[in-house]
């Protein structure tokens, strides 16, 4: 066998491996992440807004939660290095509603319930055979659970509420030089805070803000997870 043959059989097996190793992105995946969100929440509450001497509070907080993440979802390469796909995920953290905020008067209180369902559209470009680069956005799921206790009288006032919300993720998702099925994912997601309104009637009998309050709230998400994907 001449030395052109031989080269050519080395750039064949070389093409055709890099192939290989680009179709692994290729079709469906399943997977897990464990991770830590941050939430921002911003408060403004008026126990009576056209009386500047009534009760207010408008203020920020921040509060750190461990988070586990599940996904699945179907993905394709074009062209070689460019990358599409549609993700489903289901994510939980600890269920609680904790104080967030506090003044001579009240206390603010949040808590995030379980589960939160969202659907993530990816676009990547492949760095190497083994390697992607990916970015997206969709749409979210979650249900949060405000509160505005009131100390003197003792008196709760939770309201749970469900909503749609925007996000974004970007990430880099490479292969295992072991386990050839085997991806391990880094990423960060962001979700931009959708303020919720309560007002009046919707506070408890006797409670401060029952006859003229408004309190609007709205939280910010930002998630740094680690995962480990399994390729159908």
């Amino acid at each position: 066998m001449n030395t052109g043959k031989i080269m050519g059989l080395i750039v064949g097996s070389l093409l055709a491996s890099e192939e290989a190793a680009q179709a692994k992105f290729d079709g469906f995946y399943a997977g897990a992440s464990v991770g830590y969100l941050n939430q921002n929440t911003s408060f403004d509450a008026k126990q009576n807004p056209a009386n500047p001497k009534a009760d207010m509070n408008s203020s920020t907080a921040g509060s750190g939660l461990p988070t586990a993440e599940f996904f699945g979802g179907w993905g394709k390469v074009f062209d070689g290095c460019f990358y599409g796909g549609l993700e489903g995920k289901i994510d939980l953290t600890k269920r609680s509603t904790k104080k967030v905020a506090e003044d001579t008067g009240f206390i603010f209180m949040l808590g995030r319930k379980n589960p939160s369902i969202a659907i993530l559209s990816r676009f990547g470009y492949l760095i190497s055979p083994h390697t992607i680069i990916y970015g997206g956005g969709g749409v979210k799921i979650t249900r949060f659970e405000y509160g505005l206790f009131e100390k003197a009288d003792k008196i709760p006032a939770l309201f749970s509420k469900q909503s749609l919300h925007l996000f974004t993720e970007v990430g880099v998702e490479a292969f295992s030089n072991v386990v050839q099925t085997l991806s391990f994912r880094f990423s960060y997601s962001f979700m931009p805070k959708k303020d919720i309104t309560q007002k009046t009637t919707t506070f408890p009998i006797n409670h401060m803000y029952r006859e003229n309050g408004k309190l609007k709230i709205g939280v910010t998400e930002h998630t740094i997870k680690v995962g480990i994907v399994y390729h159908f």
